[in-house]
């Protein structure tokens, strides 16, 4: 039985790739590879869709990142002061979750097992014994781990807009630098990756850069690639989920996030996703989230980190592109979010129906979004 082990990471498609795999999971296991739920909520759906009446329903969160949950699941029972997340209860022990994935696969003789999230290789970074579980659950031969690796400052960037979500006020890049994230998984990618290289030391490890994957077709596509799956007859083949805000509107609707109730602000980041389709702003490339200071700091800690993936995937240089992270855009995301503003209040009276919202635009300043 081939395994394949998708870590992630951060940023990189991850919950494109899931919502596919959940999307046609039935398919799948038909075909002989199997995603397994190890959630009840992704239990419940696998049997349901089994059934002749079965109906496709709205993805739920424990359904699609069920091996997000299993991944908490083994950080919290292993440290103590790690919170398990409840938005991924209920869930069960990992010893049953993994019982039970092996148990379904034996029951149902597949010939390919699938593990996808990208908090695996958070759990291996906080505790690096999780990738031995796996080893010793399912066995050693046959593994296939794939890491899809961003460039940290396109990574950072990218999980700044995503904390927009999280409904928490937060402090940007340019005013932290990057402290916040040494140690983490979003820049320890060395100490995230290594224990499942030596937990899977005859295993086909696949490290490739974010960028050649977007260039050729996304993570879902080069994830069939890999696994050897014909596309006919699946779904959500070119699904794109989870997308960013702009980095051209990131202030804005982060400092509403700070001064509005959160049903106001995640009122605004919509109708900035919505009026943003309609607009040619900026590419993220050209809109700058760190700073040089932090720029500069990040391009000094990460010079072990990439010599590390460059020996490691046989890629000299892993990221051709990594003198760029030292380089700021011209144009700062706060003096992008001042551009933004005129034509934002103009459409406001048409396209934002929250009143809290639409008065924050109107009395947003640009020295406020200079100063932040």
């Amino acid at each position: 039985m081939r395994k394949i082990y998708c870590l992630g990471l951060h940023k990189t498609g991850s919950t494109s790739l899931q919502r596919f795999l959940l999307a046609n999971q039935v398919v799948l296991a038909q075909r002989g590879l199997l995603f397994p739920p190890v959630t009840p909520q992704a239990i419940s759906r696998f049997v349901a869709e089994l059934l002749p009446a079965g109906q496709k329903r709205a993805m739920r969160l424990n359904e699609y990142m069920g091996h997000n949950a299993l991944a908490y699941r083994m950080i919290s029972e292993r440290l103590k002061s790690f919170d398990f997340p409840t938005g991924h209860l209920p869930a069960f022990s990992s010893a049953h979750a993994l019982f039970l994935a092996r148990d379904m696969a034996e029951q149902m003789a597949a010939e390919t097992v699938v593990f996808c999230s990208e908090d695996l290789a958070r759990a291996s970074l906080m505790v690096p014994e999780v990738p031995s579980i796996f080893a010793e659950t399912f066995g050693t031969e046959a593994v296939t781990i794939l890491a899809i690796v961003r460039r940290p400052d396109e990574a950072l960037a990218a999980w700044q807009t995503q904390k927009l979500r999280f409904g928490a006020p937060f402090e940007p890049l340019w005013k932290t630098g990057i402290a916040p994230y040494l140690g983490t998984v979003h820049l320890e990618y060395r100490p995230a990756l290594e224990p499942w290289r030596k937990a899977f030391p005859e295993a086909d490890f696949v490290m490739v850069p974010y960028d050649e994957v977007k260039a050729t077709g996304g993570t879902v596509a080069r994830f069939c690639a890999l696994a050897g799956l014909e596309q006919d007859g699946l779904a959500g083949l070119s699904e794109r989920s989870n997308p960013s805000l702009p980095n051209a509107v990131f202030e804005i609707a982060r400092l509403a996030l700070a001064q509005l109730p959160l049903p106001s602000a995640t009122a605004l980041r919509g109708f900035l996703g919505r009026w943003a389709q309609t607009q040619e702003l900026p590419a993220n490339q050209d809109v700058d989230m760190l700073g040089a200071q932090a720029r500069s700091a990040l391009l000094r800690s990460f010079e072990d980190t990439h010599h590390w993936l460059s020996q490691t995937s046989g890629r000299l240089p892993f990221f051709p592109s990594l003198a760029q992270m030292g380089a700021a855009a011209d144009l700062s995301a706060q003096e992008a979010a001042v551009r933004a503003l005129p034509g934002l209040r103009a459409s406001a009276d048409a396209g934002l129906n929250d009143p809290r919202a639409r008065r924050f635009l109107q009395k947003l300043s640009e020295a406020d979004l200079r100063m932040g």
